[in-house]
């Protein structure tokens, strides 16, 4: 199974597992326009995931956010293990075919391979990869996906949250959150695409099993499909579609992927009528994203209130990677 990125360093993460304390399920912590989620889910006797809390942890409201105290009060009922998703704004992504190096030597081989790449000295960053076992570029050892993010930064929105008391498993991204929902709404070696929008940022993953083989970005669409009336967004739709399909193209091109087997489709705004405007343009079934279909729900309302929400959907996603632990 592949690592995931871009793992805590090893000072901090020795720290937050000396906070440790007995875990009752995984949070999951993801920030959105509206200020910061926090997703609980736990393992019924069935083995079988619960989502029992989703709670947005904003400047103002019933739970503000203002200092990490006041996160690790709003997560300290109860107390359990958390994946904490970084910032869009604060990390990077590029695609690469895998590099002919051991496992326990990636990080390395990634730092020299990626040094001008980003935009922050190689040397100065936080750096992993999630690998996916297809042919990419004559390469025998895959395609990677590596994920860099400034060691500052990542130390900066760690630190306060691991003296204030939560047990941090994992620093994750988007992406992999997104991967984590696609991994147990798909069959094994299947591929699956799932495309989430808010109001500000839209983001398109394309996953089979652990491995991401595409992801884009949509925020300008985003904001311009909530934006418009009702005369511009059918436009807007079309031109959603031939992204979306240049992309899946590319993917069953590029890596004999097969055809994307499910598109699952998250939106805040005109959810359904993007989905019927995208079945209607797109070779692959598209279908809403369901969460009651990765987990069931505390009460009647969780689930409907985090799968109406984005954040809280990536936040889902930050906590089924706490759930799953170092196996993924």
């Amino acid at each position: 199974m592949t690592n995931v990125v871009p793992r805590l360093p090893g000072v901090l993460r020795r720290l937050a597992r000396g906070l440790r304390v007995s875990s009752s399920g995984w949070w999951g912590l993801a920030t959105g326009p509206d200020g910061m989620v926090a997703a609980h889910v736990v393992a019924g006797p069935d083995g079988r995931l619960a989502l029992t809390q989703v709670q947005t942890l904003s400047a103002g409201g019933a739970h503000p956010a203002r200092r990490a105290a006041d996160v690790a009060m709003a997560l300290s009922k109860p107390r359990a293990d958390c994946s904490l998703l970084l910032p869009t704004d604060d990390y990077r992504v590029a695609f690469i075919p895998g590099l002919p190096v051991a496992a326990h030597e990636r990080r390395e081989a990634l730092r020299w391979r990626m040094k001008d790449e980003f935009d922050f000295p190689a040397d100065d960053a936080v750096i992993d990869c999630v690998t996916a076992p297809v042919s990419y570029q004559g390469s025998e050892h895959g395609l990677w996906m590596v994920v860099a993010a400034r060691a500052a930064r990542v130390t900066e929105l760690v630190s306060p949250l691991a003296r204030a008391g939560i047990p941090i498993e994992a620093v994750d991204v988007d992406e992999l959150a997104q991967r984590n929902l696609a991994a147990r709404l798909a069959p094994p070696d299947r591929t699956v695409a799932l495309l989430t929008l808010d109001a500000q940022r839209g983001l398109l993953t394309v996953s089979r099993d652990d491995g991401v083989l595409a992801a884009r970005h949509f925020d300008p669409l985003a904001a311009a499909l909530t934006a418009a009336d009702d005369e511009r967004r059918p436009a807007l739709f079309d031109r959603l579609a031939l992204e979306l399909q240049r992309t899946f193209d590319n993917v069953e091109r590029q890596y004999n992927a097969g055809p994307i087997e499910r598109v699952l489709v998250m939106s805040e705004t005109v959810q359904q009528a993007m989905i019927d405007s995208l079945r209607s343009s797109l070779t692959s079934p598209v279908e809403p994203l369901a969460l009651a279909d990765v987990c069931t729900g505390g009460d009647a309302g969780v689930l409907a209130t985090a799968n109406a929400n984005r954040t809280a959907c990536l936040a889902v996603g930050a906590a089924l990677r706490a759930a799953d632990g170092d196996a993924r």
